[in-house]
């Protein structure tokens, strides 16, 4: 990022980077990539098939019902070089010069998967009450797989020879239902409740290994959640509203929390209560809505820097954290032809005790010490305190319109510790649109639309990781950081029917 050469080395050394790898490294600046293989490719396909139905009983009644299907299917493709035969299950090669058991290849990770359901609703509707009751079936069936395409040696690998193969499947059921009471043209009451069951199993050998075995993924878990929501809204007068609501939702851990921590520690599913209170008030030429809210969570899964038996990262369970801000969103009618809209969010992320995980090697590379250090009260990684943005929209023609969208995104953690040499810095955009709208007979309207991105060529970074350990009195910490494109255009056109 800061064009550190010394700084360069260092990771090149520590990294193993054979000679071409640090060249690229130390000459393709701010637009450098690892990898250098031509065909390294992430080709994913989805097809979608979906049968809607509605039927209108009465004025007051309603029924809808949909059934849909989803095919899935890709891989990405690498390039690996020196690759240890037994991590493909594969036998040495004994020749006159000696025994060869590595090799450069090509693999291809696949993932083959379908996902398919229905989803129902009642609706009840009259002056004072809508009432929605419904639900949903879903499964997804995913096979996950991988395949050496190429081998310099290749001793007896058949045509796309699998060197692992496994299936995970995803049974969710939901019913819910939900009302919304109108008590007088001033007070409206609204509730819903949601009962959700989720089965997740996965079986079958991983691509990660332990001294050439696979690991083997098994894991079968069951959820049950109540999901309720409730709140009203009132308005004191045709130009202002005040509302107040509470929700709990719950989320079960995704696929790598299973398969990523140890078999004996079984991750918690997130348990979150979200309060909030807004106003709201509209007049002729401005509008402003303002809103508070609390976010506490319970068992959030988070990043600590612990790493499983292959050296995969792990999200640990924190007890208590939570995500607290206002919000504001305003319109300003400026003119007949000028307009602007902003919002601005600020807010407070924290998780109240979390600890980090360290791996000291030893002075000479030859122990493994765990070293656990405590925070309180620290900021949530990937959470800016302040984000906000700006549209001035100027229509100087009747079916022209030029927009200046600006926006700013603050300061990020990398990790949860509040390290403030592990960051994301604070960037501001301004992207300018221009946009033509045609009405043809034939159609209803064709739009012309011209966007100039990152107008002033910012340099900045809006994702990344960090990475650290030990070894005795010396510490590693490498930051990764992911620049984003400078000045770039795009060109569109919409054609609405």
């Amino acid at each position: 990022i800061n064009n550190d050469v010394e700084g360069m080395n260092l990771v090149a050394d520590l990294n193993g980077y054979s000679d071409a790898q640090r060249e690229n490294l130390l000459t393709a600046g701010r637009t450098f990539n690892y990898y250098t293989y031509k065909n390294e490719v992430d080709d994913y396909k989805q097809n979608h098939y979906q049968l809607h139905y509605s039927y209108t009983i009465n004025r007051e009644n309603s029924l809808n019902a949909a059934l849909h299907y989803t095919n899935g299917f890709g891989f990405y493709e690498q390039f690996k070089a020196n690759q240890s035969f037994e991590n493909y299950d594969l036998q040495p090669i004994n020749t006159t010069n000696g025994v060869i058991d590595q090799t450069d290849l090509v693999r291809r990770r696949w993932l083959d998967n379908q996902f398919f359901g229905t989803t129902f609703s009642y609706i009840f509707e009259n002056d004072a009450v809508k009432l929605t009751a419904g639900g949903s079936f879903n499964k997804y069936d995913g096979g996950h797989y991988g395949e050496v395409i190429w081998a310099e040696y290749s001793p007896g690998i058949e045509k796309d020879y699998r060197y692992y193969d496994n299936k995970a499947v995803k049974i969710e059921e939901n019913g819910f239902v939900k009302l919304n009471y109108k008590v007088n043209h001033q007070l409206n009451l609204f509730a819903d409740l949601q009962g959700r069951r989720v089965n997740y199993s996965a079986n079958g050998p991983d691509n990660d290994r332990i001294e050439g075995v696979p690991v083997q993924i098994d894991f079968d878990h069951q959820y049950l959640f109540l999901n309720p929501k409730m709140g009203l809204s009132y308005l004191p007068s045709p130009t202002s509203k005040w509302y107040v609501s509470f929700a709990r939702s719950n989320r079960e851990p995704v696929r790598s929390d299973f398969i990523d921590n140890a078999s004996n520690s079984t991750p918690k599913n997130e348990i979150l209560d979200n309060i909030e209170l807004g106003w709201e008030t509209s007049m002729q030429k401005a509008s402003l809505m303002t809103n508070l809210y609390v976010m506490n969570y319970t068992d959030q899964l988070v990043l600590t820097g612990a790493l499983n038996d292959v050296g995969a990262p792990i999200r640990t369970n924190v007890d208590r954290s939570y995500r607290a801000g206002l919000e504001v969103v305003g319109r300003l009618k400026l003119s007949e032809k000028l307009n602007w809209s902003a919002n601005l969010t600020i807010s407070k992320n924290k998780i109240k005790e979390f600890t980090e995980v360290i791996y000291d090697y030893g002075t000479n590379w030859d122990e493994f010490n765990v070293e656990e250090i405590q925070y309180s009260n620290v900021d949530i990684a990937f959470s800016p305190s302040m984000i906000s943005s700006s549209e001035l929209t100027w229509i100087p023609l009747k079916n022209t319109e030029f927009a200046l969208i600006s926006k700013y995104v603050g300061k990020q953690y990398l990790d949860n510790t509040g390290n403030e040499n592990r960051v994301i810095m604070p960037y501001l955009l301004h992207n300018l649109r221009v946009s033509h709208n045609f009405y043809p007979k034939s159609i209803e309207n064709i739009r012309l639309s011209a966007f100039i991105n990152n107008i002033l060529n910012e340099k900045y970074e809006n994702n990344g990781y960090t990475y650290g350990y030990k070894a005795g009195a010396y510490e590693v910490r490498e930051n990764y950081l992911y620049p984003q494109a400078g000045i770039n255009f795009m060109l569109s056109v919409d054609f609405i029917f």
